[in-house]
């Protein structure tokens, strides 16, 4: 790996190899001092940048190796120390290189107080490996990648492929645009369905899916991808179902959305949840109860004991 000097930052990095517009960075920069979070974080979290793209120039910023996931095997000893709650939660896995010795691979290899806790609970300092997410849930799962009846080096270029597309400026510009309108709609969840015709949006309004707008000068697959990129889930896996979970700060607020993806005749089609704590704030107003009835039913709920049964009353 090519020196760097010990005082340049990622910002530096990323204008150095043309990866990211000045402009875009100094908008991140100030979210993620408004936060309290760091730089790679916010670029993620705001779309600005992929994955694969940012990891490579966050490495060498560190000091560490990027991994190289074909040469790596996971170390059943210190995985049972970590245990696998703790590896699926934080995405950090203990591998071993081909030359036998230990490591840790993680998909967030700036988050030093994490490093701090693996060495403490593994009572040992490794080398860390950056990856990005996809590579290591793909390492927690061995046998994840694409069978054997398909050339390797074919999905390798479509999955380039799919994650150039997923990057373009409005591809991005419109699923952000998607979202924001979601949360402002009050949208339980959207549908981005594949079809025959191309792709269909939906919004679940009070229940109701609504049909909305997709911008058909847009690629459906990039569409599709860019949602994959945003969840951290394997942007070349079209064949089985993936969960993920995306944040996206929409109004100066941050939003989470839950990802499935699931395959289709026509392709695939992904749900994603909206959860918003605001719009679960409802009042007893809005939930229909009249003053007297909040009365009664503050008083019930006051009691220390007790059972509070709700029932469906039948008019027929």
């Amino acid at each position: 790996m090519a020196m760097i000097a010990p005082d340049i930052t990622l910002s530096d990095r990323l204008l150095a190899v043309g990866a990211m517009e000045q402009a875009a960075l100094m908008r991140a920069s100030a979210a993620a001092a408004r936060e309290g979070t760091r730089l790679e974080q916010m670029l993620l979290r705001l779309g600005l940048i992929e994955e694969a793209q940012l990891l490579p120039e966050l490495c060498a910023v560190l000091g560490i190796p990027r991994a190289s996931i074909q040469n790596l095997t996971p170390d059943p000893a210190a995985i049972a120390t970590l245990t696998t709650p703790y590896i699926n939660t934080n995405l950090v896995l203990p591998v071993r290189l081909t030359d036998g010795t230990a490591a840790i691979v993680m998909a967030d290899p700036g988050n030093i107080d994490l490093r701090d806790e693996v060495a403490f609970l593994l009572d040992a300092r490794r080398t860390i490996l950056g990856a990005t997410t996809a590579e290591v849930r793909m390492l927690m799962t061995p046998g994840a990648e694409a069978p054997d009846t398909h050339d390797a080096s074919a999905i390798a270029r479509d999955a380039e492929m799919l994650r150039r597309t997923a990057v373009d400026g409005p591809v991005i510009k419109f699923v952000h645009e998607v979202l924001a309108n979601a949360v402002t709609a009050g949208a339980s969840d959207m549908h981005f369905e594949s079809s025959e015709t191309g792709l269909d949006l939906r919004f679940r309004i009070n229940g109701v899916l609504v049909q909305q707008r997709v911008d058909r000068n847009l690629n459906p697959a990039a569409i599709l991808s860019r949602l994959k990129v945003m969840a951290g889930v394997n942007v070349a896996e079209r064949r089985m179902p993936q969960d993920g979970r995306m944040e996206a700060t929409i109004a100066g607020r941050k939003i989470d959305f839950r990802f499935s993806s699931l395959p289709t005749q026509w392709g695939e089609s992904i749900v994603a949840r909206v959860l918003d704590p605001k719009a679960l704030r409802l009042g007893w107003e809005k939930l229909g109860f009249d003053a007297a009835l909040v009365t009664r039913l503050k008083g019930i709920l006051e009691r220390p004991s007790g059972l509070f049964l709700v029932t469906q009353r039948c008019l027929a």
